[in-house]
């Protein structure tokens, strides 16, 4: 198990033990889950079984970083396991309608920690030494 799994296991431990129904999640170490630029994974959804893609290259990045990646997909996969309309009776708030940010507050709201947008790459990033903040609205 590298850095990246074993930080995945540990958050999702804590998340699944959170929401009422946790889906099984996968999570696979893939070529096309980087851009060697600021993307470093990605979530998918495919005839019920979740997949969290990580790049190769995301093991070599500070903590603060895998996190908050981790943090970010893993609001991804909950936000496939429900409705928003569960998500927002869950939560008792009402959730962003953009899916890029509605994954950061439900990782937010599921693990009190706050997703951040590290400066100058915007690389999602958990912690006191992140320079940036919430996602930027236009933010691809």
């Amino acid at each position: 198990m590298n850095r990246v799994e074993e930080r995945f296991a540990y958050w999702w431990d804590k998340a699944s033990r959170l929401v009422p129904k946790p889906s099984k999640i996968t999570v696979e170490e893939r070529t096309d889950a980087g851009d060697n630029g600021r993307h470093f994974a990605y979530c998918e959804y495919l005839s019920g079984d979740t997949i969290i893609a990580y790049s190769p290259d995301m093991v070599e990045l500070p903590q603060r970083y895998i996190d908050g990646i981790i943090l970010h997909e893993i609001g991804h996969a909950v936000d496939f396991s429900y409705t928003q309309p569960e998500l927002e009776e869950m939560f008792g708030y009402k959730l962003d309608l953009e899916d890029e940010g509605r994954a950061d507050e439900i990782a937010e709201m599921i693990l009190g920690e706050t997703v951040q947008y590290d400066l100058p790459k915007y690389v999602q990033c958990v912690g006191p030494a992140c320079t940036g903040g919430r996602r930027p609205h236009n933010l691809l």
